[in-house]
């Protein structure tokens, strides 16, 4: 949800400041900046789209293997006639084991 609301704002953002700081160094320096500053500003908003993209594909991820957990507890306590907790616990302690073996992207826990 947070990606959401932040890549339709990065892309307003920069088109605000483009238009306070445009005219100005147009004034004070030229085309040529101006021109490299708005490609600057171009350059910040896809960067950002691109994190947002990453995000949510490592947030995707996490969101299958919590998907994945679920059901294992689900079909294991069916097959044993009761809910487990010691089983349900067991299998969370086992997703954070993936999630922190999985590279720079550190997810918090909600």
């Amino acid at each position: 949800m947070l990606a959401m609301g932040l890549s339709g704002s990065i892309p307003n953002l920069c088109s605000s400041l483009s238009g306070f700081t445009v005219p100005h160094i147009y004034k004070n320096y030229g085309l040529a900046e101006t021109l490299g500053v708005g490609a600057f500003m171009c350059f910040v908003s896809l960067a950002f789209a691109l994190v947002f993209v990453l995000i949510d594909c490592k947030r995707e991820r996490h969101d299958k293997q919590i998907e994945r957990n679920i059901l294992l507890i689900e079909s294991m306590a069916s097959d044993r006639g009761t809910t487990n907790t010691s089983l349900a616990n067991e299998t969370e302690a086992a997703s954070l084991e993936e999630d922190e073996a999985e590279g720079p992207f550190q997810m918090v826990s909600q």
